[in-house]
């Protein structure tokens, strides 16, 4: 574009240096005919002037200084003419001898040849003349065709300005639709998860600027999604190890009322056995009452077993009614579940989900430890919860319902906010029910929340089958 605008300028002065010569010259031409006419005007005055002297005098009545000025300002403005660069057609030196002739002899035949001088000067000025004219046609058409010039050289050359002009702007527009296009994508892609340190778009503009702050913004949210994921593990392995320990004591509870009992019941028979009356009638000394002891601690070993096995990873089939009695199983040793009275009602017809037991376990534990939590503070009636299972399309539903204390509005939509918590300090985290939506949402169901302030909480959650997933 700048080498165009160079060559148009260049074009403009050169066509104008040309026309300013090219007027010049005309203007020169101008000024000579001017200048021949009036030459020829002075010659007709002259050859006037000598016919009235021929037509009315004798040879001694001539009038000489009449003659005389006649001739100087002819003589003046050939002189003239010719200084501007043109010839006047005068030969000065037969024009001088024949003034001078008729100076000397003052008679007819002197005045006649003078004249015969001025008739074949008027007849060569008038030949110039008709040059000039002819020159001056020439110039003129020069003027012309190189107006045209001009005129066709500048609309090529705005046709060419157009052109390029189009392709810039259209160039320009391109890119700016497809860096937009591509800021858009990236956008997306960040609001989906997507946490590359990619440059985004590479410019030098307003546009430029804001896909550098995109990747800036897309740097710190990586930084903090990895400290956040890094306070998640330790925060749920202290919640774990918590469990372990709440799941130890409830353990040693329940193991040491059984052995307490076969302990009573071996020093009674032992005592039985050495005072020499002991009899298989007695109450005490029945072995149906450590059988029955001990069947209770086989069947809490077992258990203990189950929940002590290594989790699996692996997507598979499950029993979402399977998963929740394995939840209320490892619930009944948490402290914070005692005195909770716990409804459920299964749906013996729940069709099958995909998912990994492990994280689906972690899911409803959450939710059970969350509702225990809530009906402490509940405002009439006792402590209760109520499980429910149901086909809701092609998966399975969950709802688990409270009678606690429920949420207002702003607790409401800040419910999945990460590490925003209601309980006092020591309590929660904040991290549970973000951890519970992220689950569901890594299985392709969702979590909601209904609650009411003073009435209760409803959680649902939503896990597909595996023919909605295909």
């Amino acid at each position: 574009m700048i080498s165009l605008i160079a060559l148009l300028f260049s074009l403009v002065l050169a066509y104008r240096a040309s026309m300013e010569q090219d007027f010049d010259r005309l203007e020169r031409t101008r000024r000579a005919g001017v200048m021949a006419a009036d030459l020829a005007q002075t010659q007709a005055l002259a050859l006037s002037e000598l016919g009235t002297q021929l037509g009315g005098s004798q040879g001694d009545t001539i009038d000489v200084d009449a003659i005389e000025r006649s001739l100087s300002r002819l003589a003046a403005q050939a002189h003239a003419l010719e200084a501007a660069g043109f010839t006047s057609g005068i030969e000065d030196a037969a024009l001088v001898r024949a003034r001078e002739d008729l100076l000397q002899r003052r008679d007819r035949v002197a005045l006649l040849a003078l004249r015969a001088q001025l008739e074949a000067a008027l007849e060569s000025t008038g030949r110039h003349t008709q040059a000039r004219e002819a020159l001056s046609a020439v110039q003129v058409a020069r003027v012309h065709e190189r107006g045209r010039a001009v005129a066709v050289t500048l609309a090529a050359a705005a046709i060419l300005g157009t052109a390029l002009v189009g392709v810039v702007v259209v160039f320009f527009f391109t890119r700016l639709s497809s860096d937009i296009a591509r800021l858009r994508a990236r956008a997306l892609a960040v609001v989906a998860g997507d946490r590359q340190a990619d440059r985004t778009i590479e410019r030098d503009d307003e546009l430029g600027e804001l896909g550098s702050a995109i990747d800036v913004m897309v740097a710190a949210l990586a930084a903090r999604e990895h400290d956040l994921g890094i306070e998640r593990r330790n925060v749920f392995h202290q919640e774990k190890m918590a469990t372990i320990g709440a799941l130890a004591a409830g353990v040693l509870n329940d193991i040491g009322n059984p052995i307490a009992a076969i302990d009573g019941l071996a020093r009674a028979m032992r005592d039985e056995r050495e005072a020499g009356s002991l009899r298989y009638d007695n109450p005490l000394c029945d072995p149906e009452n450590i059988l029955r002891e001990t069947t209770r601690l086989q069947i809490i070993t077992r258990q203990i077993a189950e929940l002590a096995a290594p989790p699996s990873s692996r997507t598979e089939l499950l029993s979402l009614n399977d998963v929740v009695r394995s939840a209320l199983l490892l619930a009944h040793f948490d402290p914070r579940v005692n005195g909770v009275r716990i409804d459920t009602e299964f749906d013996p017809q729940l069709p099958a989900v995909d998912g990994v037991g492990d994280r689906l376990l972690q899911l409803v534990l959450n939710l059970l430890v969350n509702a225990a939590d809530a009906v402490r503070g509940a405002v009439a009636g006792s402590p209760l919860i109520s499980i429910k299972t149901r086909r809701h399309g092609h998966g399975a539903e969950l709802l688990l319902a409270d009678n606690g204390c429920g949420m207002d509005p702003n607790t409401l939509a800040r419910a999945f906010d990460p590490l925003f918590t209601t309980k006092p300090a020591g309590q929660g985290t904040g991290l549970g029910l973000p951890l519970c939506r992220e689950i569901a949402q890594q299985h392709g169901g969702a979590l909601s929340i209904e609650s009411t302030p003073g009435f209760g909480t409803q959680v649902t959650l939503y896990l597909p089958g595996p023919e909605a997933g295909a």
